[in-house]
């Protein structure tokens, strides 16, 4: 069986990227429980925001939230990081930011 082919999603600057490594993408009670507890942290951000989930390139949930407004990256780093994105990317993300990498924050997915 052949690997599935992967993309860069990088994050505009008015979107959040958080990474759910603790649920499984085929777990639909997980994924509501996840949005359920953070629409009022997600309303507290930006009252107009939309949220798509999508599969990792490991089977889990990555969540796009996109806001009405940009911010900087460090803003959006720091708020995926409340959001529960994982720990690893989080540092990740936060040394490209300072070394002024093009895309600082991005997904790795499953090509369609």
């Amino acid at each position: 069986m052949p690997k599935p082919r992967l993309k860069f999603r990088p994050a505009s600057a008015d979107e959040l990227q958080v990474d759910l490594d603790f649920i499984r993408w085929t777990n639909m009670p997980s994924k509501e429980r996840w949005l359920n507890e953070h629409e009022l942290m997600l309303s507290a951000i930006d009252g107009n925001f939309t949220v798509t989930l999508s599969e990792s390139k490991g089977g889990n949930v990555h969540v796009t939230v996109k806001l009405s407004f940009e911010l900087p990256e460090m803003e959006r780093i720091a708020l995926q990081a409340a959001l529960g994105d994982d720990p690893m990317r989080v540092v990740l993300n936060w040394r490209r930011a300072r070394a002024g990498d093009r895309h600082p924050i991005l997904l790795l997915e499953k090509e369609k």
